[in-house]
């Protein structure tokens, strides 16, 4: 499920970002600056740190606590209206999170599969990613066709919240059936 969401949210984010009207508050060049130097670059600086966090913790729960982070940043941009500080910390924790979450998962995944099938089960990942990059913003578009540009952030909310459900559900689950 990380990947098909982790897909949608990084094709929708900068294809939508118009769409909520955040070009009115901060004009076309800030969103450029907004989505490439404040959420993609702390994002990939971050990384190194999330690696090294990732390897000493559960990653299970460390999958769940991002997916937490993707309930709050959605709702933190749809009020940046109030505060242009509120807009930027939205995006620098999107970034963040997207991309640790990506990260995580990848290793999560190498952490469950044997050599002999890691190929394979990265093939499914990469595939279910794309899956999730190509329908994301036909869906989210379809939302906003109904709810105008709230659509964006209710339909982000909707996936995270289907996503960290169907998390905790398996967690609980796995706990169940491995006794871990």
């Amino acid at each position: 499920m990380s990947p098909l969401y982790f897909g949608k949210i990084m094709n929708v984010f900068s294809m939508h970002m118009l769409a909520i009207g955040i070009e009115i508050l901060v004009g076309l060049t800030m969103i450029g600056t907004l989505l490439a130097i404040v959420g993609l670059f702390f994002g990939v600086i971050s990384q190194p740190f999330i690696g090294a966090l990732t390897d000493k913790i559960n990653k299970r729960n460390f999958i769940i606590v991002l997916l937490i982070v993707h309930l709050i940043w959605p709702i933190l941009l749809h009020n940046y209206t109030f505060s242009l500080a509120l807009l930027w910390f939205s995006v620098l924790l999107w970034g963040i999170a997207s991309i640790s979450l990506y990260t995580v998962t990848l290793a999560y995944l190498g952490e469950r599969i044997n050599i002999a099938e890691l190929s394979i089960a990265t093939s499914v990942f990469i595939i279910v990613y794309e899956f999730g990059e190509f329908l994301g913003p036909a869906i989210i578009g379809l939302v906003m066709d109904y709810k105008g540009n709230n659509g964006f952030i209710y339909s982000l909310i909707i996936f995270t919240f289907i996503s960290l459900f169907v998390g905790i559900i398996r967690s609980f689950a796995r706990k169940e059936t491995h006794g871990i």
